[in-house]
């Protein structure tokens, strides 16, 4: 039986509180296999290694942001022929900001996408998690 703590994480944000805040919730949890990046530079070396099933991107970081690194991970991905993980994006950005970042998300090839204000509840991420585990059976979530 999946459950969340089976799940590998990715988390692409550059405040090391909002690091620390996220993968301390994960781990509280049971979540092992928690890798984190600190812009999608770095997240895109992070996703060459390892096998992610969900990302939580913040979107303004330093050097490749947040929509870089959604477009570049999914042209890599598209011509690795490799399936890729549901991404949830966490910003302080207004809402029409986050829409149209589900959207180009979406647009780049991303199978699933949200978009949640900064930083996300406890409830918000398990919802998200069970959402992952829901997607990686092939349900609808």
């Amino acid at each position: 039986m999946n459950t969340i703590a089976k799940l590998s994480i990715l988390i692409v944000e550059d405040p090391p509180l909002q690091q620390k805040l996220l993968t301390e919730q994960l781990h509280r949890w049971g979540c092992r296999s928690v890798a984190v990046a600190n812009d999608g530079d770095e997240a895109i070396e992070v996703m060459a290694r390892l096998s992610v099933d969900v990302v939580f991107c913040d979107i303004n970081m330093p050097n490749m942001n947040g929509s870089c690194f959604a477009v570049k991970q999914a042209e890599l991905a598209r011509n690795a022929g490799q399936a890729l993980p549901m991404l949830v994006w966490m910003s302080s950005e207004e809402r029409d900001v986050l829409d149209f970042h589900v959207m180009l998300a979406r647009e780049a090839g991303f199978p699933n996408v949200c978009a949640y204000g900064k930083p996300p509840t406890a409830s918000t991420v398990l919802q998200i998690l069970r959402n992952v585990l829901f997607f990686k059976e092939g349900r609808v979530v």
